[in-house]
């Protein structure tokens, strides 16, 4: 009787490349002698997975956040990542056969988190559109609903994928020691400069629906500490500086006050970074005429060329007209400085409404809905002027209270 163990190694191999993810290729390589010589005779068959796993356009926002993760950050080093990124894309994607087994997983589980993150994005955003859109339109057929659960469109979702791997890329690129930082020469200007200088205003502002999203998810998880705990009101700590990984573990520790606060007293979480992201986002569109009064001009004032103008580089990767429709129509009656992240398009980004394509926003005419909604007043819990003033009460209390000795938890008294 033939078992598994005796077929030939080309056809364990073959089996291997049907796995769907590249963290269930060691578990099954460990599992015999044979399948681990199958393996080590098919050298492609961990990129294999891993290009079946993470489509070629993301490729290399994946491998560069792994690089990223990795590298000694200087000026220097970021300089030449995110270059080799927007202008040499495909010599990223022939490193990958540099990378070892334990690197494509890393990338692997990354991914899953990109996608787990920008999938619930996109579905709550949808649900929020469709809640104040007059049209419904056609129910999307079964055969159009990917993992997304409502009917993303490939660009849709690629665009939803690149903007939660741009945040990530961010993110461990401009965090580390905050003195080591300031030596390099790391802050806001150099921020823009390097990375967001590199994307039109819309782009930027896809980033901004990102940002306050991850913002919203770990303002739910870590609300109890950061409110209540005086060590946190001393430093005045309500911010996150790491990415998704952690947010995530800071979920999945819920209800736990004492597994949340280890969390996020740990050195990798809070109070040893300048990732500025929100600053450096408002300050992305600044005027760089000064105050000579140009950066006054509204949108709707720009000619053709000047339009064209705010796109510094051919995004090949997406050239759908949806985005840049949608946020000229938001900002037409708006100066640069209004451009990006503006607190008043608050409602707009819980919509991610520079994230979805053409033919979706005429289909349900979301031109209308949008401009609807960018005339209600904003208000959320993350944007609550009455909670703000709070915490910055909270923040004086627990902080006498910390200088007197006091430790744990605040009850508010």
């Amino acid at each position: 009787m033939t078992t598994i163990t005796n077929l030939p190694c080309e056809i364990i191999a073959g089996i291997f490349r049907k796995l769907d993810h590249i963290q269930f290729l060691l578990p099954s390589i460990l599992t015999c002698r044979h399948f681990y010589l199958s393996y080590k005779e098919s050298p492609s068959l961990a990129f294999d997975i891993t290009h079946h796993e993470i489509s070629p356009a993301l490729l290399p926002y994946s491998i560069a956040v792994l690089e990223a993760s990795r590298m000694t950050r200087n000026r220097t080093s970021i300089q030449e990542l995110l270059d080799t990124l927007y202008n040499e894309p495909a010599a990223l994607t022939q490193r990958l056969h540099d990378i070892p087994l334990a690197g494509l997983t890393e990338m692997a589980v990354t991914h899953g988190l990109v996608k787990h993150f920008a999938d619930a994005f996109a579905s709550d955003a949808w649900s929020l559109v469709m809640s104040h859109s007059p049209v419904q339109g056609e129910s999307e057929s079964e055969g159009e609903r990917p993992s997304g659960g409502f009917g993303l469109s490939p660009t849709e979702q690629f665009r939803f994928y690149r903007a939660f791997y741009r945040i990530e890329l961010f993110l461990r690129l401009f965090r580390g020691d905050p003195t080591a930082i300031r030596r390099s020469n790391i802050f806001e200007d150099e921020q823009v400069e390097m990375f967001l200088s590199r994307h039109p205003p819309w782009v930027n502002e896809q980033l901004g629906c990102v940002h306050d999203y991850i913002e919203k998810r770990f303002s739910h998880a870590s609300r109890d500490v950061l409110a209540h705990d005086i060590e946190f009101g001393e430093f005045g700590i309500d911010y996150i500086t790491d990415g998704l990984a952690f947010i995530q573990q800071l979920e999945q520790a819920a209800p736990s006050y004492d597994e949340q606060r280890a969390l996020l007293s740990s050195t990798a979480a809070v109070g040893t970074g300048q990732v500025e992201l929100h600053q450096a986002l408002t300050k992305s569109c600044e005027s760089e005429g000064g105050d000579d009064g140009g950066s006054w001009e509204i949108l709707a004032d720009y000619s053709e060329d000047e339009i064209k103008a705010l796109e510094p580089r051919r995004d090949a990767e997406d050239e759908d007209t949806g985005p840049f429709t949608v946020w000229k129509a938001a900002h037409d009656q708006s100066a640069r400085e209004a451009w990006v992240l503006l607190a008043d398009n608050g409602l707009l980004r819980r919509c991610a409404y520079v994230l979805w394509d053409a033919a979706r926003i005429q289909r349900y005419d979301l031109l209308q809905t949008f401009d609807k909604l960018s005339q209600r007043p904003f208000t959320t819990e993350s944007w609550d002027v009455e909670a703000h003033e709070a915490m910055a009460y909270s923040f004086v209390r627990r902080s006498k209270i910390w200088q007197k000795g006091g430790r744990g938890y605040w009850d508010g008294e």
